[in-house]
């Protein structure tokens, strides 16, 4: 018979006896070698919470525009810096239309997990219409006075309130870009007064936080094209700031706090930071965490998009697919994932047929008492793969409130055992947990 999950049972025994009074609590906890704790300073996580993604788009081969000259340049030394030095799984987009760029957004919608981290970078023309107040990304198809092909602020920070990730910065590269920002916030002096020894607590509160932000080449006025080294001088002080940043970890407010005075002291631009308007924003930060250069960032991140590449020269994308090694079975564990936190005892139910009744009936009383669920499972190793049969390793940490007080049961090692048939039309599903 499988056995239950022991750090359920913690769970529940906290919920049962609140006060520590009974026996049978003691005994579940000294099974489990696995106390429960308030979240403090101490024990807050101070690493990576979720995997990295990034929608890289650089657009200047115009077919009714103007051309540019760096944006491609921009966007692909962009894309390898990201993927190389911090892990992130990248989606590159050269010379998009609208609909690439929609379709883009979508994918990330529909796939990105609810713990995950998404850059996007856009390179290229941009438009305000001061009437209507509305700014405008221009994509490649776009044409001057005709809106049709547009892709307005109204469109991105539609995707974004729906986008699961609980963290999106947008890095903006465009005239008129800073007519996206909230207005009346600024991030410029965010770390002045945090002590050293409190910022790996400061970064673990920012990631728990939802944010929506914006970085912008500058204010509500054109940007220079041109610039060293063949890219712009804003894309030039991105890479150079990414490059030389200090520490392992740091947040996009601080990043900002590097490329404003670069960027003013090197052109007439001013760029700006803030809260994207209507976007749901919660206060939180981007946070940065810097990767093994001879890591490898679509496996680390456990990508599950679509790389697409537009040919400078073709208006249409060339649009090639792949699905990294084990990428199915990574699914099933982030859909396990998603039905924990959303308390979805159907869906358990389906992934994981086998479940026992018993095991249903502990997660009711659990779900009945706690609140604001966060189960994090991170991967180890390399799932391994069979014609009908599949095994994924990872840690595994439960977050929970009850009482006005957030508990947490600590990291521990799990084994994932899949299997699929006829039964399940060919799906993985899960056959036991250990």
């Amino acid at each position: 018979m499988r056995r239950i999950r022991l750090w359920i049972l913690v769970a529940i025994t906290v919920l049962l006896f609140p006060d520590g009074n009974a026996t049978a609590a003691m005994l579940i906890l000294q099974r489990s070698q696995r106390g429960v704790q308030d979240v403090s300073p101490q024990t807050l996580q101070t690493g990576p919470i979720g995997p990295y993604y990034a929608l890289i788009i650089g657009n200047d081969n115009y077919q009714f525009l103007p051309k540019l000259q760096t944006a491609s340049n921009d966007a692909q030394a962009l894309a390898h810096l990201l993927r190389e030095q911090y892990g992130f799984g990248t989606t590159l987009l050269l010379n998009a239309s609208r609909a690439n760029i929609l379709d883009a957004l979508a994918t990330y919608r529909d796939k990105l997990p609810i713990n995950s981290n998404l850059l996007i970078y856009y390179a290229g023309h941009g438009n305000n219409d001061s009437e209507a107040k509305v700014a405008y990304w221009l994509p490649v198809d776009a044409q001057a006075g005709n809106n049709a092909n547009w892709v307005s602020s109204e469109d991105i920070t539609a995707e974004l309130r729906v986008i699961k990730s609980l963290h999106v910065l947008i890095i903006a590269d465009s005239c008129y870009s800073g007519a996206l920002l909230r207005g009346g916030i600024d991030f410029t002096d965010i770390n002045a007064d945090i002590k050293p020894q409190e910022r790996g607590y400061y970064l673990a509160k920012l990631q728990r936080i939802k944010s929506r932000n914006i970085m912008a080449s500058g204010g509500n006025e054109p940007v220079a094209d041109g610039g060293p080294d063949g890219h712009s001088i804003f894309a030039a002080v991105i890479l150079q700031s990414l490059r030389e940043m200090d520490g392992a970890q740091f947040t996009a407010a601080s990043l900002f706090q590097r490329v404003v005075v670069r960027v003013a002291g090197r052109s007439r631009q001013t760029p700006q930071y803030s809260a994207i308007v209507n976007s749901d924003h919660d206060g939180g930060d981007f946070v940065f965490f810097r990767q093994p250069s001879h890591s490898q960032p679509i496996e680390l991140c456990c990508s599950v998009l679509t790389t697409m590449i537009a040919d400078g020269g073709n208006s249409s994308a060339d649009v090639s697919r792949s699905t990294p090694s084990g990428q199915d079975v990574r699914e099933v564990l982030e859909q396990y994932r998603s039905a924990y936190e959303t308390e979805d005892l159907t869906a358990l139910r389906k992934l994981w047929p086998s479940i026992t009744p018993q095991n249903i009936k502990n997660l009711q009383i659990f779900f009945q008492t706690a609140k604001s669920v966060t189960l994090n499972c991170a991967v180890v190793g390399s799932p391994q793969v069979g014609a009908d049969t599949a095994t994924i390793n990872f840690l595994e940490e439960l977050s929970y409130t009850t009482g006005g007080r957030t508990k947490k049961i600590p990291s521990q090692k799990a084994t994932m055992k899949l299997k699929r048939g006829p039964e399940s039309g060919g799906s993985w599903t899960i056959d036991s947990i250990q």
